[in-house]
């Protein structure tokens, strides 16, 4: 076994090529995505989920098992990100560990303009692809305006303390 000094590494080329750029596979894996997000959210553990995410207490009181669903929701999490780590490191065809650290607050921006609360059990899939988007375009012109990434940053954030207050100020 060999312990490198710094992370780093490469993943095989034959493995990048089939994936980094290629749109089709992006799409493939999007829709499947989609597809296995319907079918979960009919299932009753999929409701479950929704539900302890929502109110805990009356879920509980419900007679649904809380423990046991969030036990399942962190194992989905944790496959889905095992599965995201492995396309990006097959887009990037780097084997670094720390490589997906710039997407962290890219997610938690794409959930709360999608209209997740921090709180948990609001929230669509449609509303996180449309925030998802919205950031994309966001960070895509930014980029072409030649805005450096130290601001880009400060705009993400200025866009999370928006969709965070915006509600708050609408019930107010």
């Amino acid at each position: 076994m060999c312990i490198m000094a710094t992370p780093g590494g490469e993943l095989p080329s034959a493995l990048s090529d089939a994936v980094a750029g290629d749109v089709p596979v992006a799409l493939a894996g999007l829709v499947i995505l989609l597809v296995l997000w319907k079918l979960w959210m009919l299932t009753p553990l999929g409701l479950t989920i929704y539900a302890v995410g929502d109110n805990p207490v009356g879920a509980f009181r419900s007679g649904l098992n809380v423990n046991g669903s969030r036990l399942a929701c962190y194992a989905v999490s944790g496959t889905l990100s095992a599965l995201a780590g492995l396309f990006l490191g097959l887009q990037t065809g780097s084997g670094d560990p720390i490589i997906g650290t710039a997407y962290t607050l890219n997610s938690i921006t794409a959930a709360v303009l999608g209209g997740v609360a921090f709180t948990g059990g609001v929230g669509t899939m449609r509303g996180v692809l449309a925030g998802s988007l919205l950031l994309t375009v966001m960070i895509s012109v930014m980029f072409f305006l030649g805005i450096s990434a130290f601001y880009q940053y400060i705009a993400q954030g200025a866009v999370i303390i928006f969709a965070v207050t915006l509600p708050l100020l609408r019930r107010a």
